[in-house]
């Protein structure tokens, strides 16, 4: 089963996760459908943790339907049938799905290594799958996952505040020991420590040199790049409002492709 673009699954990700939204807008069009049924499995598997405040358990049994859904081949719902449709590496959906076990921990990361594993079995993968179903050859996947990273980075940083209300924390430990409470030098320091190591991702990306038919799978570098903008412009401050505008700029993303 494959998605339309006039699926209301459309209409969702371009409400819940509009920067995505825009840049599978840069894909050929045949394999846009596609992009937004990957993506919206994503933003599924991003808001277990949410889904399962009261009961930590049904967080764990909801990641494991769809381990049992993706590896036998049932589907058992719209979204898994599309999820199957698309012959994705079955090995990478289920890493994808184990990366956020730790979603539902109320530990932090320990150190900053610790992060950046996450941003990269979860927002890198992601981009890396995208490259994948575009049929980007290995260093266009690479560029995708280094992106990736970048993105999830920042993003987990302008979540921060958002995070901290419901008790959860990805700043690192050795970091930042203490909770989050609200803005404060201590806290605009972590956070730049952070963008620091998204700045280093984003320097290696070469979107250029990737073909223009798997390039919008990367184009969240150019998000990234935005967002860490406004986050220096911001003093590193996450409660900062200005962080909460999306960056999905179309005529940047449209520079990207050229």
């Amino acid at each position: 089963m494959m998605i339309s673009p006039t699926d209301p699954l459309f209409a969702d990700l371009k409400r819940m996760d509009p920067e995505r939204f825009a840049s599978l807008l840069f894909a050929p069009k045949d394999k846009q459908p596609g992009l937004a049924v990957l993506y919206a499995f994503n933003m599924e598997l991003s808001f277990v943790r949410e889904r399962s405040l009261r009961e930590p358990m049904a967080g764990h049994i909801r990641l494991q339907w769809w381990r049992d859904a993706l590896s036998s081949g049932a589907g058992g719902a719209p979204l898994a049938e599309a999820m199957l449709a698309l012959k994705l590496d079955p090995a990478d959906l289920q890493a994808l799905i184990d990366a956020r076990e730790i979603d539902l921990s109320p530990d932090p990361p320990d150190n900053l290594d610790d992060l950046e594993d996450y941003a990269e079995a979860t927002g890198g993968a992601l981009q890396e799958l995208a490259a994948k179903w575009l049929g980007g050859d290995e260093s266009a996947c690479e560029t995708a996952r280094l992106a990736g990273t970048a993105y999830a980075l920042l993003g987990l940083m302008r979540a921060l505040p958002f995070h901290a209300a419901l008790g959860r924390r990805h700043l690192p430990q050795d970091l930042l020991p203490g909770a989050i409470t609200g803005p404060s030098v201590a806290l605009n320091g972590a956070v730049e420590k952070v963008a620091d190591l998204a700045a280093d991702g984003l320097g290696r990306v070469r979107l250029a040199q990737v073909p223009r038919f798997a390039r919008a799978a990367g184009l969240c570098a150019l998000q990234a790049d935005t967002h860490l903008k406004r986050l220096k412009r911001a003093g590193f401050n996450p409660f900062d409002a200005r962080l909460k505008i999306p960056a999905t700029r179309p005529l940047a993303l449209w520079w990207g492709m050229i």
